[in-house]
């Protein structure tokens, strides 16, 4: 885990709960949570750009 330094900007992002039963098939399962964790972190990218964008312009301005 990386701690950010005091003021810093940070996204917090997380989804809804994922239950996985358990005779669920596994290798099945393991995608879903995967896939999951990747669109999560694909949109903390997307919104950590338009911050420091959004910080850019203000320092700039």
């Amino acid at each position: 885990m990386i701690v950010p330094l005091p003021f810093s900007r940070a996204i917090y992002l997380y989804g809804d709960p994922i239950e996985v039963p358990r005779r669920g098939d596994v290798e099945e399962w393991r995608l879903r949570v995967e896939q999951t964790l990747n669109e999560l972190a694909a949109t903390a990218e997307e919104q950590f750009e338009e911050l420091w964008k959004e910080k850019r312009m203000k320092d700039e301005g």
